[in-house]
């Protein structure tokens, strides 16, 4: 099987779904084993930490650090939020997901194919 391209999977249902099966099969997308509510709790969680840090870059990161930056930590909180909704959304399907491609193939099969999420949406999470 040759490398996954989630561009693909956008414009062929049939390839998202053979990539879908592939991951299953895989158990790399599983039956999902938290709720809704703790995927979406960690989401904000990251999200708020995110927040935190760039934040805490107006005062106290420069007086304690002087010009060394934290941005690269603020963007992984954020990027983890959107994972961890991401994750909520599969959950809706009772499925969870053990790697990143295998999640964005099935959000796009179950989400952007059923028209429930965007081009521009599925571009973000991607």
């Amino acid at each position: 099987m040759r490398k996954p391209d989630w561009r693909e999977w956008l414009r062929n249902k049939k390839e998202c779904k053979k990539w879908l099966n592939f991951y299953l099969d895989k158990k790399i997308i599983r039956r999902a084993s938290l709720s809704k509510e703790d995927y979406f709790r960690k989401s904000l969680h990251n999200f708020d930490f995110g927040n935190f840090i760039l934040d805490k870059h107006k005062k106290e990161i420069p007086s304690l650090f002087g010009k060394e930056k934290f941005y690269d930590w603020v963007v992984t909180a954020y990027y983890y939020a959107i994972y961890h909704s991401t994750l909520a959304l599969l959950s809706l399907k009772n499925l969870s997901s053990k790697s990143h491609f295998a999640t964005l193939c099935a959000l796009i099969y179950y989400f952007y194919h059923e028209k429930k999420l965007s081009k521009r949406e599925i571009e973000l999470v991607a």
